[in-house]
């Protein structure tokens, strides 16, 4: 249990995607703030102990389920029952890379649930709720060049569930701005991070050094937008991708 009380304390957040990657550098920055986790990991329980373990050191109070986003029901069932949030930061989205041509139903299917559709349901979920109590700040991350509608040849269906992610925060904007919820969408370039394959370096190996991203500047745009005193910036689509484009 933390001694001194940081700018999050007393603030309860849920970090979908929160395990790994640019997620977990959102817990442990959450956790650094004071304020207490619920940490969502999708296959691995050790990475998901391991990251508890890191944010229990400075958060107020950590918890955290593993649930991959073909159990939709009990993915959302796991989030109801921990209700409610303050903070709501969504990390994760899987993304297959398949012609237009060749995607299948499955393929958008799955696209669309772990992209659109349970975003969609847990931020309806908790919006309303945050508006109850007066305070609500919710980021969800979009995709490459997804601060704007664009064509793409090997991402289509990864590519239009996140643009969806535009219209869920404009709508969360519209309906509860007034009671101090913000919802926005961060729009990431290149971040390498443990997940980033050697096939995917080497994709980008023709790319300039300073055109990638670390986690860590992304990790700090979340924390800007989680800690606005007053929902400034929202329903916004921000591209974070150092001015390149994919």
């Amino acid at each position: 249990m933390r001694k001194d009380r940081k700018e999050l304390g007393g603030k309860r957040a849920l970090v979908v995607g929160g395990s790994g990657g640019i997620g977990r550098g959102v817990s442990l920055m959450l956790a650094e703030e004071g304020a207490s986790l619920v940490v969502h990991g999708g296959h691995d329980e050790a990475r998901l102990e391991e990251t508890r373990a890191l944010c229990a050191r400075t958060a107020e109070e950590v918890d955290g389920f593993l649930c991959p986003f073909d159990q939709g029901d009990v993915f959302l069932k796991e989030v109801a029952s921990r209700l409610p949030f303050d903070i709501v930061v969504w990390c994760a989205g899987p993304v297959e890379y398949v012609g237009l041509g060749e995607a299948s139903l499955e393929v958008w299917e799955r696209m669309a649930r772990g992209n659109l559709v349970l975003p969609g349901a847990v931020v309806g979920m908790v919006a309303g709720l945050m508006a109850e109590r007066g305070h609500g700040r919710i980021v969800l991350f979009g995709g490459p060049g997804s601060d704007a509608l664009r064509g793409y040849t090997s991402i289509a269906p990864y590519a239009a569930a996140k643009a969806g992610l535009g219209v869920l925060a404009k709508s969360v904007a519209v309906a509860y701005g007034s009671s101090n919820v913000a919802c926005n969408v961060i729009c990431p370039g290149i971040v390498f991070t443990e997940y980033t394959s050697r096939e995917e370096r080497e994709r980008w190996r023709e790319v300039p050094e300073a055109r990638i991203a670390s986690a860590e500047e992304v990790v700090d745009l979340v924390r800007y937008l989680v800690k606005m005193p007053t929902p400034l910036v929202n329903g916004a689509v921000i591209s974070a991708d150092k001015g390149l484009r994919l």
